[in-house]
């Protein structure tokens, strides 16, 4: 049976602490900041690439281990490859705002 409690990893950088959390039950993996705000988040099949691309000898199963997220936390938080998605997403909100205040 698939456990619906989330695998977590945090690190600390630049003051603040940003946690990556992978949900189980959903596939969900998502990063965000010490206040809970979502700072980038990846749904099934994305998640699971992005889990199976860092699991370096982890055991399989349903949820990665610790060092796996930990691995990721470090590619997110250092921008090699997550850099595109975030500037994509604050673009994004940004575009969406403006476009609200048009309507």
């Amino acid at each position: 049976m698939i456990t619906t409690q989330p695998c977590t990893a945090t690190r600390g950088t630049g003051g603040d602490a940003i946690t990556v959390a992978f949900y189980p039950d959903t596939g969900c993996l998502r990063f965000s900041d010490a206040q809970g705000t979502c700072l980038h988040e990846l749904l099934p099949p994305h998640s699971w690439f992005a889990v199976s691309s860092f699991a370096r000898n982890d055991q399989g199963g349903a949820a990665p281990g610790p060092q796996t997220l930990d691995i990721l936390l470090i590619e997110f938080t250092t921008g090699t490859r997550f850099t595109n998605a975030r500037i994509h997403q604050r673009i994004a909100s940004d575009l969406l705002t403006g476009f609200a205040r048009f309507r």
